[in-house]
């Protein structure tokens, strides 16, 4: 791991806490899911999330938006893109 890395972790604490603090009287985001729906499914949707957000990460790859042209994908500098 080089100087200018970041480890970063993701475990089901830190899933569920963002999930409790999402705010019900906001709009849905690009995945059409309300967040209060999300905070009622808290305990069932926090390990599926966490799996879903950790393999993300070791994959390298970010969930493309299909609403939006914009695709975003993060590639490991030592691999080729």
């Amino acid at each position: 791991m080089s100087r200018n890395s970041v480890r970063l972790v993701i475990d089901e604490d830190i899933v569920m806490n963002k999930l409790l603090k999402l705010k019900v009287d906001k709009a849905q985001g690009p995945d059409d899911i309300h967040p209060s729906v999300l905070r009622n499914c808290v305990q069932a949707a926090v390990l599926l999330m966490t799996i879903i957000y950790k393999k993300s990460l070791e994959e390298g790859i970010l969930p493309n938006n299909n609403n939006n042209n914009d695709r975003l994908t993060a590639f490991d500098p030592g691999q080729p893109g």
